[in-house]
């Protein structure tokens, strides 16, 4: 994961088709014919699209985002900071917990 993302934002390395990520992943050493052959499977098509449909439900349009309890979403931009979005990430669970409690 940490390679990938240095390479989409460190490196602006385009790795959003299938052809130019096979092409990163064989200048990484792996084998080009086998990452495409999972990446063109059944199962991670499914969960491509998956992940593509709660990305546009949920408005995601950068990253790192959250969304908790199926309810709260932020991000950087709108914490303005690491410390505070990991922070307002903390206190969301804590609020949708509690939500949940009450329910009971």
């Amino acid at each position: 994961h940490g390679k990938v993302f240095t390479a989409i934002h460190g490196e602006r390395a385009n790795l959003f088709t299938a052809e130019t990520a096979a092409d990163w992943m064989a200048r990484q050493g792996k084998d080009r014919r086998a990452f495409l052959d999972r990446y063109n499977s059944f199962a991670v098509q499914v969960r491509l699209r998956g992940a593509d449909a709660l990305a546009q439900a949920y408005v995601i349009e950068s990253v790192p985002s959250f969304v908790v309890a199926g309810r709260y979403r932020t991000d950087l931009d709108m914490t303005q900071g690491y410390e505070r979005l990991l922070s307002t990430v903390d206190q969301l669970v804590r609020k949708a917990a509690a939500e949940q409690r009450a329910k009971r």
